[in-house]
């Protein structure tokens, strides 16, 4: 086992095909944390919708702790709005619940490019990294029909994770993201994952008031649709065929 092996936890489900690897020590992080099934339907209350081909965002994406960076907007005129949304997990004083976000996205058709990316860094691009502006800087990004998982500074390599869906036309797949932890799944497959880096290593999401090296503590996640996160100001990295995001607070 190599050291990258060592320092993650990282399954990946299809039909009875399983990949486990990393320590057992990370045990903790598996299945009896997540509260997501395979992608089901949104219980509870969502606390933000956007609608990406109406170019709509719902009251709640503009209540704290929710904010639009980037408002639904189609940029390249190719009738898909791009948009991102930003999530302040810092807790309330005296309220020790590990926060985390439930996050629901829809495609219509068969999207292409960067449909979803979900940054721990405000200036997050695609392919990791963030020109330096912070060291907590992990990301998530769904190009074509790969999603790939990347590490933040404290990685030994880039890449945490990789999987490529067999198709995204018409489906949906759903997340949770959690401090150190993002979970996977697709509605109408049995295609579900997560990857978690527990203490020390720290390699993925930091939204439990880490030190950063480059930039401030902060416990904001950044959640975009069409587009990578990259500010919020106009980017090329872009993509279409989502239509629908829905974020729900984990409570």
């Amino acid at each position: 086992m190599n050291n990258l092996e060592n320092t993650y936890l990282s399954v990946a489900v299809f039909g009875l095909f399983l990949i486990a690897i990393g320590d057992p020590s990370a045990a903790e992080y598996s299945g009896q944390q997540l509260n997501q099934e395979t992608c089901p339907q949104p219980k509870g209350r969502v606390d933000c919708t956007l609608d990406l081909l109406a170019g709509t965002a719902s009251r709640g994406c503009y209540t704290p702790p929710l904010s639009v960076l980037s408002e639904p907007f189609d940029s390249n005129g190719d009738g898909w709005s791009e948009a991102c949304i930003k999530v302040n997990l810092k807790p309330k004083p005296g309220y020790n619940r590990k926060n985390g976000i439930l996050v629901t996205t829809k495609y219509q058709g068969t999207p292409s490019g960067w449909s979803f990316n979900v940054g721990d860094s405000l200036t997050n691009n695609g392919w990791g990294g963030d020109a330096s502006t912070q060291s907590n800087d992990s990301e998530a990004q769904m190009l074509n029909d790969t999603l790939t998982v990347f590490a933040n500074d404290n990685g030994p390599s880039n890449v945490v994770s990789q999987v490529s869906f067999p198709w995204l036309t018409n489906t949906k797949v759903c997340y949770e993201i959690r401090n150190q932890l993002i979970s996977w799944s697709q509605s109408g497959s049995n295609l579900k994952g997560f990857s978690s880096t527990p203490n020390p290593t720290q390699m993925l999401f930091a939204l439990a008031g880490q030190n950063d090296l480059e930039g401030p503590i902060n416990y904001d996640v950044f959640i975009c649709g069409n587009r990578v996160v990259d500010g919020g100001y106009f980017t090329s990295r872009l993509g279409k065929g989502l239509r629908r995001i829905q974020i729900q607070l984990v409570r």
